[in-house]
């Protein structure tokens, strides 16, 4: 609706004002299906299905967005699911995500053949307590795979992961028993990330013999050697009587925090160092982290590499300002004799040279 008004000098202006009539556009509806299936891809399916109630311009949208994510972890009401795939008619699934935590006897092995069927790229399967536990029958060939609480037996393990050819992204999350695992079928594979739940529970820690961990660090380090990115947390350094070799990585980081206890694995770690290629060191995170602590990691640093250009220290928000301030004043003393640019990174935003 428009309506024109005439001001004291003689000109004339028009206001458009906006009411529910139909004639109004709805700019949202008008969008064309494929970016509206996009942004319902970006939300858990049972809301996107929601949106069929809109109007008949929404009925049917939800079900040819590119994702399907079920994440009702604590109920999962299979009748539910069974119905939206029921009623999904892309043939092409981009994402499918299903998170469950207590959900027994329930049709899993169908709901993952119904993924599959659809030439699923990405699969996140998260079986939290319930240890799920693939049938031998099952084939998986996706680009991006992500298991979180699975048993394999070797012959379902053959079929999902080393029977994979296009895979490229795989994350395995406390599969506890899986014991071999074949890549040598995964000639795509670019991103490996094994997630271990490992307790040991042991009352007199004068007589634990943990030697099978040094072996098992041993075999891993082994396997190692040609990747091009690698990635240690600060627990893997703390088995002792570890070697480490020469590793061939372009890039290395090691994610730690930093303090006086840490210093002493971090030079273990640093006697891998190739001096051709690029070292990254991750987030410094500590409640408690203390300037001369972060001086004293960035001096180790400096003097076991010799030839380093610059060195980039992102210290999260965890250093207070006077803590700041000191390791700032400590900076122009770590590099005079080894010209290197440093760099303090802060998520603080009074923080940052």
């Amino acid at each position: 609706m428009a309506v024109h008004s005439e001001n004291r000098d003689g000109g004339s202006a028009s206001v458009r004002v906006l009411n529910n009539r139909s004639e109004d556009l709805d700019t949202i509806s008008s969008l064309p299906d494929v970016i509206l299936q996009q942004i319902l891809s970006l939300i858990p399916t049972k809301y996107a299905i929601r949106t069929s109630i809109l109007s008949k311009r929404w009925r049917h949208v939800w079900s040819e967005t590119p994702s399907l994510c079920f994440d009702d972890c604590y109920k999962v009401d299979a009748d539910s699911i069974d119905k939206t795939l029921a009623h999904y008619m892309s043939r092409k699934i981009m994402n499918f995500q299903l998170c469950t935590t207590y959900g027994v006897n329930l049709p899993y092995n169908e709901w993952i053949k119904f993924a599959m069927s659809r030439n699923v790229e990405n699969l996140f399967l998260d079986f939290g307590y319930l240890k799920y536990e693939f049938p031998d029958s099952l084939y998986i060939n996706s680009s991006k795979l992500s298991l979180r609480c699975c048993k394999f037996s070797d012959e379902s393990n053959a079929n999902i992961i080393s029977g994979c050819p296009i895979l490229e992204s795989l994350k395995l999350e406390f599969c506890d028993e899986l014991r071999v695992l074949d890549l040598t079928k995964s000639p795509s594979l670019k991103i490996l990330e094994i997630v271990p739940k490992l307790d040991i529970r042991f009352c007199a820690l004068d007589n634990l013999n943990a030697d099978f961990l040094q072996d098992m660090v041993l075999k891993i380090l082994d396997k190692l050697q040609n990747v091009d990115k690698l990635t240690f947390g600060e627990n893997f350094l703390k088995v002792r009587g570890v070697p480490f070799p020469m590793f061939k990585a372009k890039a290395l980081t090691l994610e730690t925090m930093i303090s006086q206890y840490v210093t002493p694995d971090v030079r273990k770690y640093l006697r891998g160092l190739n001096l051709d290629h690029r070292w990254i060191f991750g987030n410094i995170f500590h409640w408690n982290v203390e300037s001369k602590h972060v001086a004293s990691f960035m001096e180790l640093m400096l003097k076991r590499t010799k030839t380093l250009e610059k060195m980039v220290v992102r210290l999260e928000s965890y250093l207070d300002g006077r803590g700041f301030e000191e390791l700032l004043e400590m900076v122009p003393m770590l590099s005079r004799n080894n010209n290197v640019s440093i760099v303090l990174s802060s998520t603080n935003p009074r923080h940052s040279v």
